[in-house]
C-alpha cells in the first residue's frame, strides 16, 4: 500500500475515534469532514445534502463497463490505475 494510501487510512482512524457519529452519515458528509480537518478547508459548501459522492461515482464505473467515454485514455492514467489496482491486491494478499 502506498504511503499516501496509509496516510489517509490512518486519518481515518483518527477521525472516526474522534467524530463516532461518522459511522452513520453519508460519504458527502465524510469527504467534507475529512477536507476540514486534514486538508484545512474552511469555507465549503454544503455536500451532506448534494447527490452522494458515492452514488455518482458507483455510476460512472457502470457506464465505463458499457461506454469508452468514461474510460480513461491516457497511459498514464491507465498505468498509474493498473498499479494502483496491484498495490491493492498485493496488500490483501499480504
Amino acid at each position: 500500500m502506498s504511503n499516501n494510501q496509509l496516510k489517509i487510512r490512518d486519518n481515518l482512524l483518527f477521525l472516526f475515534r474522534k467524530y463516532p457519529e461518522l459511522r452513520n452519515k453519508n460519504y458527502n458528509y465524510l469527504v467534507m469532514a475529512y477536507w476540514k480537518e486534514f486538508d484545512n478547508i474552511i469555507a465549503m459548501p454544503q455536500l451532506e445534502n448534494l447527490t452522494s459522492i458515492e452514488s455518482i461515482g458507483r455510476q460512472k464505473r457502470k457506464l465505463a463497463e458499457i461506454d469508452p467515454i468514461f474510460r480513461p485514455d491516457n497511459y498514464k492514467v491507465i498505468d498509474h490505475r493498473k498499479n494502483k489496482t496491484k498495490e491493492i491486491l498485493e496488500s490483501i494478499r499480504d
